[in-house]
């Protein structure tokens, strides 16, 4: 699974600026849509594009393994996250429940 870590970004940058940055300002700073980074704080299965990634990370002056991380699914789950993108079916109903979500 992908692991994306904006609102630990969000949170240092605000205490190294000692304030609290919002979605609507990493959103109108960076050139990423609010509704984007709202779905990559708050839905770990969310998919966006790299040049999304690209714009966070000139935004937060980082590098993209600071904003994303690589997390193996665990044993217990049958269906590891590759698995559902895999499977086309699974693939086709997370393509309408992101279009729908737009």
């Amino acid at each position: 699974m992908i692991i994306y870590k904006l609102r630990s970004l969000m949170g240092a940058k605000g205490q190294e600026e000692n304030r609290a940055i919002t979605l609507l300002e990493v959103a109108e700073k960076s050139g990423v849509g609010r509704v984007t980074l709202s779905h990559l704080a708050n839905h770990p299965d969310y998919v966006t594009s790299t040049d999304k990634l690209a714009m966070l990370c000139q935004y937060f002056n980082c590098r993209i393994e600071d904003l994303v991380e690589f997390v193996p699914d665990s044993p217990d789950n049958k269906t590891s996250s590759l698995d559902k993108l895999q499977d086309p079916a699974k693939r086709k109903a997370a393509t309408k429940k992101k279009s729908r979500n737009r």
